[in-house]
């Protein structure tokens, strides 16, 4: 199973909701736990509804991960995640299916360039 190379911040970016880093880092970390690469803005909120208890259980519930009130200086690298199994995978998957997509019921225009 492939590594995972996160960082304290780039993880906050997910846990806390508030931008640490860059929003490239949360379009990359999200598709790497997930496993579904090209994710959409409109898909992020719910992707990372999915993956946060996955991410409750690598980081032991640690409030310097969680607790939006804490302010970190540096950041340190978390090289010794595994990325999830795909039974984690899938469970994060059937949970996104079954949440409501936001853009049911609405006029969306294909733009094509």
């Amino acid at each position: 199973m492939a590594k995972l190379k996160l960082t304290a911040k780039r993880i906050r970016n997910l846990t806390t909701g508030i931008l640490h880093t860059c929003m490239d880092d949360v379009y990359r970390d999200l598709a790497a736990i997930i496993g579904v690469d090209g994710l959409m803005t409109h898909q992020l909120p719910r992707v990372r509804e999915c993956v946060l208890p996955w991410l409750r259980e690598k980081t032991k519930n640690d409030a310097a991960f969680w607790d939006k009130d804490i302010q970190i200086e540096t950041d340190w690298e978390i090289d010794h995640w595994s990325e999830p199994s795909q039974a984690e995978r899938a469970i994060m998957l059937e949970n996104y299916k079954a949440m409501p997509d936001p853009l049911a019921g609405k006029t969306v225009i294909e733009v094509q360039v």
